[in-house]
């Protein structure tokens, strides 16, 4: 009894003296800056018209940045998409539904395969976690993503 009257006293001071306002609201990070805007070999396209997105994903802190480079073997593309919310600014599912396995068929893109093993991306000064793969294709179209 005196176990349970502990934990209960307990519970109560956390409750009494726990702020009640929310987390003081961080810098958004400036997603522009993670992406290099120039790569030695490849031509650097930013997407320019990104804002019509704004109401569907519901902000407007996003950026997408691709890299071409052509070679004997044919043009080989990389496209990164970074967005962000604020803490609350959506919902988990709302920011869910944006990850390729839901936007990409939601945008009439078939799921061809998925490489069930996580791949590794090594760079020079570190490796990255493991990242997933897919196979998508649009009206004879194929991405990996």
């Amino acid at each position: 009894m005196g176990g349970l009257a502990g934990a209960l006293a307990f519970c109560a001071f956390l409750a009494l003296h726990a702020p009640l306002s929310p987390r003081a609201p961080t810098d958004p990070p400036d997603l522009e800056s993670i992406l290099p805007t120039t790569a030695p070999g490849w031509q650097v396209n930013t997407a320019a018209d990104l804002n019509r997105f704004s109401d569907t994903l519901q902000t407007e802190r996003f950026v997408q940045r691709t890299y071409l480079r052509e070679d004997e073997q044919g043009i080989f593309q990389i496209t990164f998409y970074l967005a962000y919310w604020n803490p609350g600014q959506a919902s988990a599912s709302l920011v869910a539904t944006h990850t390729p396995e839901w936007c990409w068929p939601g945008a009439g893109w078939i799921l061809l395969s998925l490489d069930p093993e996580p791949t590794a991306l090594p760079l020079p000064s570190r490796l990255l976690p493991p990242a997933e793969r897919r196979t998508f294709e649009n009206e004879g179209y194929p991405q990996q993503v």
